[in-house]
């Protein structure tokens, strides 16, 4: 961190920190929101994850090439929800 701000010890530095704490939510593709409603369980456990653990999953899934890949990953990530729940 210092080389990029040009700093060497034993300089000093002011840092400010903010709290974030702007609501996150992800846009689920209706695919997917298809297959959660149809586990309650796993929706349920799906809404408790935190933001980080959402967005992976759903990027996980958006990513697929193939749509035969895209409902297994839709099928695994409910099989996990349900595994956790």
């Amino acid at each position: 961190m210092r080389e990029a701000i040009k700093k060497q010890a034993p300089e000093t530095v002011d840092v400010k920190i903010e709290l974030d704490d702007k609501t996150r939510e992800i846009t689920i593709p209706d695919d997917v929101q298809k297959g959660l409603e149809s586990h309650p369980l796993a929706l349920e456990t799906y809404k408790k994850l935190a933001f980080t653990h959402q967005k992976e999953y759903i990027n996980w899934i958006l990513e697929a090439k193939r749509e035969e890949t895209r409902k297994k990953r839709i099928e695994k990530m409910i099989q996990k929800l349900l595994d956790q729940g």
